[in-house]
């Protein structure tokens, strides 16, 4: 078993204590030769996937763990678990982790905000 790999009780020990907060370094690659756009950055996709632990095996990796700023008001931002950091609306600019974590050692990296339930509701720029 490879060792960089995140084992199925941390992802479900992750997901039950900060699936609000924290997410995935996984994103959509765009088409070969064009731009990263915030609409090739949301987790739906990855939703059903991550349910299974071989894929998880594959795609997670516990080489380190990418820490960010907290969330702003993230409006109608999906709530549901592992979307912190996928907002695909116009105004995001989340996919700009993406453009730095992609094809890295810590693309599959477990990301979070530094304070738990701590929006910073004046973060959000316009």
């Amino acid at each position: 078993m490879n060792n960089n790999k995140i084992s199925d009780a941390t992802y479900t020990t992750l997901q039950a204590k900060y699936g609000k907060y924290g997410s995935w370094a996984l994103w959509q690659r765009p088409a070969a030769g064009q731009k990263l756009h915030a609409v090739d950055c949301g987790i739906d996709s990855f939703a059903p996937q991550l349910a299974d632990a071989a894929f998880r095996q594959t795609h997670l990796t516990s080489v380190g763990v990418a820490l960010a700023l907290n969330w702003s008001d993230r409006g109608p931002c999906s709530d549901d678990d592992w979307a912190n950091f996928h907002d695909i609306t116009a105004h995001s600019q989340d996919y700009k982790a993406a453009k730095m974590l992609l094809d890295t050692p810590f693309e599959g990296s477990y990301m979070t905000d530094a304070i738990k339930n701590f929006p910073e509701t004046k973060a959000r720029l316009h």
